[in-house]
């Protein structure tokens, strides 16, 4: 049996806690990242419970004069979104970067934050385990809530939260808390206590839950979700590219859900940095296939 002296010990405890790469860190619960365009769908739905529908033409502009700064903002790679003017299903589909930052201004932050509260955010994780607090600030000026309506700005997540509002959307518009453990059994194999996730009810309406899903599964069927997808399965999803630091490559997202007989599993897919892409990362090409293996297994009969 190996050992070790106690400073030896502490030595590597403290390499560990120092370490840049923070391996300590529960990064599905405890780590905060931006979002990205994955929040668009958290956009969308306050967007959809606040006047727009689904068939209204919106501004696409290549740039988006946004008011009170000299600060545009465009599209990724800075191409145009294909039209002057795109519904919400075509806006999501190719995730538009000026259409839904045009739509945050609009419906404007307190109601942006609001929409995102219903998910979870700005308020303690219902998480077991300790758990960071996603946040959205509810009142911003004009050009904050421009960029925090694509996911950027600062607003901060958690893997587990994105996941949680992938679920909810899943879910009808219903949202559970997320729970470690389903049983416990003794040794004897009764089951000794049972776990289930606290119900939140019906936070979105189930109307708009089944806008949001029709709009990620052509995410992924056509747009830029495309390498999730599961032969033979419907997949629903979203990809983002977060930028998060000056000179640093974006971090690349995606978040979907999936059914097959009785397994269902929603998810969320953060690539810190873009992985070995780095800049040339984007969340479809990077964190989508890892997502589809992911719900592959799973489905599969591997959790």
């Amino acid at each position: 049996m190996p050992s070790y002296s106690p400073e030896a010990i502490r030595r590597n405890w403290e390499r560990l806690v120092e370490d840049d790469d923070e391996p300590l860190l529960n990064r599905a619960a405890g780590a905060l990242y931006p979002p990205g365009s994955t929040f668009k769908v958290v956009t969308a739905a306050a967007a959809l419970e606040n006047g727009v529908s689904m068939t209204d033409e919106l501004p696409s502009p290549t740039v988006l004069d946004v008011p009170q700064t000299s600060a545009d903002i465009r599209n990724f790679g800075g191409s145009s979104c294909g039209s002057d003017t795109l519904t919400l299903p075509e806006a999501l589909e190719i995730s538009c970067n000026t259409t839904f930052a045009g739509l945050g201004i609009k419906v404007g932050s307190e109601k942006l934050a609001a929409e995102a509260e219903k998910f979870g955010f700005n308020k303690p994780s219902p998480y077991q385990l300790p758990a960071a607090t996603s946040v959205i600030p509810r009142k911003q000026d004009v050009p904050a809530t421009a960029q925090s309506a694509i996911g950027q700005r600062d607003v901060r997540v958690s893997p587990l939260q994105m996941a949680t509002v992938a679920a909810t959307i899943a879910n009808g518009g219903r949202r559970m808390g997320p729970y470690v453990a389903q049983e416990v059994v003794s040794d004897k194999g009764k089951v000794v206590k049972r776990f289930e996730g606290e119900d939140f009810g019906q936070v979105i309406p189930e109307r708009v839950a089944g806008d949001l899903k029709d709009m990620m599964l052509q995410v992924v069927e056509s747009g830029t979700g495309q390498d999730a997808r599961i032969q033979g399965l419907q997949v629903a999803g979203k990809t983002g590219t977060a930028q998060h630091a000056r000179g640093q490559a974006p971090h690349a997202w995606f978040i979907g859900f999936t059914s097959s007989g009785d397994r269902s599993i929603a998810v969320a897919v953060v690539v810190e940095r873009g992985g070995d892409l780095g800049s040339e990362a984007t969340g479809g090409h990077v964190a989508a296939p890892i997502a589809r293996q992911v719900m592959e297994a799973y489905l599969r009969g591997g959790g």
